[in-house]
């Protein structure tokens, strides 16, 4: 998949999108980006977009029970006047195969010379098949919504800070 191919990504109803304003220009947010994914990151030494980036995902912010999982960058592009960046995840840990892998496409794009705006498109695939799905449509989708959501406001938040 392109980075930037986003009609792959809504391709079911296993879609979910998220965004956040970044209060800083876009082109020091995307120089930001990688930095920002690894200041979110668990701080284990797993290292940069190579041995990829240990994330806790969950959907709440502080204190909530989360899931780690393993992140890596795909390729990246400009498209228009958004940078588009691919990134993809995958849980970690000894029940890993009960959790959702996912694939995005993370965006910035210019509001105006000191805002830009951040938008993730992904697409998840729910564990146990069938059963899974039957699951995603009556609660999990939600989950997934509000996970999204938290990660973006957490990767908007680190964008805009200075470190």
């Amino acid at each position: 998949m392109n980075a930037w191919d986003v009609t792959k990504l809504r391709a079911d109803d296993r879609h979910v999108c998220a965004d956040a304003v970044i209060t800083t220009s876009a082109t020091v947010a995307r120089t930001r980006l990688l930095p920002a994914l690894g200041r979110l990151g668990t701080g284990d030494g797993d290292g940069g977009p190579a041995g990829g980036i240990t994330l806790a995902v969950g959907p709440r912010p502080h204190g909530a029970p989360t899931k780690l999982v393993t992140a890596q960058l795909g390729e990246s592009d400009d498209i228009a006047a958004s940078y588009v960046q691919q990134l993809r995840w995958v849980p970690t840990g000894k029940v890993a195969d009960w959790y959702p892998s996912l694939e995005a496409v993370v965006a910035i794009t210019p509001v105006d010379a000191t805002t830009c705006l951040l938008s993730i498109v992904a697409r998840y695939v729910p564990p146990f098949g069938r059963a899974g799905a039957a699951v995603d449509r009556l609660a999990m989708a939600r989950v997934a919504n509000a996970t999204l959501r938290v990660i973006a406001t957490r990767l908007a938040q680190a964008l805009s800070s200075e470190h």
